[in-house]
Formats: C-alpha cells, sequence, structure tokens
C-alpha cells in the first residue's frame, strides 16, 4: 500500500521519477559517456537542460525579490553599484546567457535552448528588454574592473540586445 506524501503546506508531494538504468560493465564503461544509451543519453541531456534553465529562473526571480529594498543605496566612492548576492548570481545568469565569460561554459545557453527547443535569440531579447538597467550596469562593472578590450568583446556581444550608447568616450 502506497502512502500520500504532505509537505509542510498539506499539498500532495509528486512521486519520484524513475531513475535511469545503471550501466553494466567495467569501471571505464561506468563513467564513459558512449557507454549510455541514445535514450538515457537525451534523456540525461534533458534533465541537465531543465535544471539549468529553472537555475536561471530561481536567480532572476531572487534578484527581483530583493531589488526594491536594495537598490535604494547610491555608488560608493569609487563608482561601484552596491552588490549583494542576489544581484551577483544575476550577474552571472547575464553573463552566462550572453556569453561574456572569458572560457565557454560546460553547458552553454544555445545549448540548454536547444534542448528545451526555445530560441536563443529571443531569450536573450526578452533578459535584455526585462532587465536592461542590470545589463548596462553590468557593462559598467565589466569595464571597470577589467579593462577596455574586455568591454569592446562584450560590447560587440551585447550591441544587437542592449544599446550602450557611445561608451568609448564617457
Amino acid at each position: 500500500m502506497t502512502e500520500q506524501l504532505l509537505d509542510l503546506f498539506g499539498e500532495r508531494v509528486a512521486e519520484k521519477p524513475d531513475r535511469a538504468p545503471k550501466i553494466q560493465g567495467s569501471q571505464a564503461d561506468m563513467i564513459s559517456i558512449e557507454a549510455l544509451s541514445p535514450h538515457t543519453l537525451s534523456w540525461v541531456g534533458a534533465c541537465i537542460a531543465r535544471d539549468l534553465w529553472d537555475a536561471m529562473r530561481d536567480d532572476l526571480v531572487a534578484y527581483d525579490a530583493t531589488k526594491a529594498a536594495k537598490t535604494t543605496k547610491a555608488d560608493d566612492f569609487f563608482g561601484m553599484p552596491p552588490l549583494w548576492p542576489q544581484k551577483l548570481a544575476m550577474f552571472d545568469v547575464l553573463c552566462w546567457a550572453f556569453d561574456l565569460f572569458d572560457r565557454p561554459p560546460i553547458a552553454p545557453i544555445s545549448a540548454v535552448c536547444g534542448e528545451l527547443d526555445l530560441d536563443v535569440c529571443r531569450v536573450r531579447r526578452t533578459l535584455a528588454r526585462n532587465l536592461h538597467p542590470e545589463l548596462r550596469e553590468l557593462f559598467r562593472l565589466i569595464r571597470m574592473a577589467v579593462g577596455e578590450g574586455k568591454a569592446a568583446d562584450a560590447a560587440h556581444k551585447l550591441d544587437d540586445y542592449v544599446n550602450l550608447g557611445n561608451w568609448r568616450n564617457q
């Protein structure tokens, strides 16, 4: 007999999803991606893509929830805007979404969007439309922290999505 599990709010807890079948073979085969069946490999890819998408959404929601209380502070003496953990996580999301990291990520947003059947350009446009001031602030931080060379690269990647103005003369 299966019991109905309830969470703290009295709602029914979802059933556990079926686990991927264990891979039989030597230790080297167990860590090799070639040992996975095509079905299992696509299932793992879909799970990773959903988890990355959910993490991105959670970081953006957490930032939005704390934004009103934290943005009343002015920039510090050196021109740095106020930063808090949720804002730093949101900046990580924007760097991942607009490919602003120095090295390519293990799972780029284009792969995640491809797995979830989303248009990566549309996702970037939506982020840019809703987070326009934050993207400008991120660009300003990149320019202050790592210099003009990286800022030019970031400006080139952001050019289709956000108006940075004549940033070289500012």
